[in-house]
């Protein structure tokens, strides 16, 4: 979503939400939603949160659902990385 950044800070979303001591959560955006990351070592999870599900609930509410899906997957256990490349998930809207 185009100016999303003047009416939510998402780094401040992802302090807010608690995640682990030593663990890296990033964000990046771009025309079809937002990419957030979560790293330790060599283990990760990106979670591609879509411009329709931000439509559908709202950017903070779906950001905050999308961190706190995040946050349970690094408490679960963040999977190795595949070829290169982190596990993708992706937060739809319907």
């Amino acid at each position: 979503m185009r100016g999303m950044d003047r009416t939510l800070d998402i780094a401040h979303q992802i302090d807010l939400t608690g995640f682990p001591a030593g663990v890296t959560v990033t964000h990046e955006q771009a025309s079809e939603g937002v990419l957030l990351r979560a790293e330790q070592g060599g283990r990760g999870l990106e979670l591609w949160l879509t411009t329709d599900a931000m439509k559908m609930y709202g950017p903070g509410p779906a950001v905050a659902m999308a961190l706190s899906h995040l946050k349970q997957a690094v408490e679960a256990g963040l999977p190795e990385k595949e070829d290169g490349a982190y596990h993708r998930a992706v937060f739809l809207g319907d």
